[in-house]
């Protein structure tokens, strides 16, 4: 898929047909949408959609990056309206640390696979305050959540 040689498609259906296992399948419907067929992207699409959100904005980031597909990457938008927020961690000793929304999460990959997107960077200096980040980017979702709700159905992907 990564090569991105088209007329390798009818093979790559007949082996999906002949599949016999799910994760067979699944790898298959990988390079399928990597190579924009519809099936392969809708294969793609309800693995992710069906994972717990942490997982697909943790363990799963790459398959958006790979595949860089609409119908994949929209589920970044759903997830960039979520409320769920992370389990807080806990260090020995020290008061839990609060949970990160996932809309952060989601934010960061838009950032970096949507053209035009308003938020381009998430740096901060040595020494800045953690109520200023959490501020900032409370700032910064809700800047991306309103472009998001405006430019839905009309975004471009950054090519690679």
């Amino acid at each position: 898929g990564k090569l991105y040689q088209r007329q390798m498609i009818p093979v790559f259906k007949q082996q999906l047909k002949e599949a016999k296992w799910y994760g067979e399948k699944y790898e298959l419907g990988l390079i399928l949408a990597r190579l924009g067929d519809k099936e392969g992207i809708e294969i793609v699409r309800r693995e992710m959609q069906g994972l717990p959100i942490d997982n697909r904005l943790s363990r799963y980031t790459g398959v958006f990056f790979y595949t860089r597909q609409k119908p994949i990457i929209d589920l970044l938008f759903q997830d960039l309206n979520s409320k769920e927020i992370e389990e807080p961690s806990w260090e020995f000793g020290e008061p839990p640390m609060e949970g990160t929304p996932y809309a952060y999460y989601a934010m960061k990959l838009l950032m970096k696979l949507i053209k035009d997107f308003p938020i381009t960077k998430l740096e901060y200096d040595y020494g800045t305050t953690m109520e200023f980040i959490e501020a900032r980017n409370k700032e910064d979702l809700a800047i991306a959540r309103k472009w998001a709700k405006k430019h839905k159905k009309n975004y471009q992907i950054i090519e690679e």
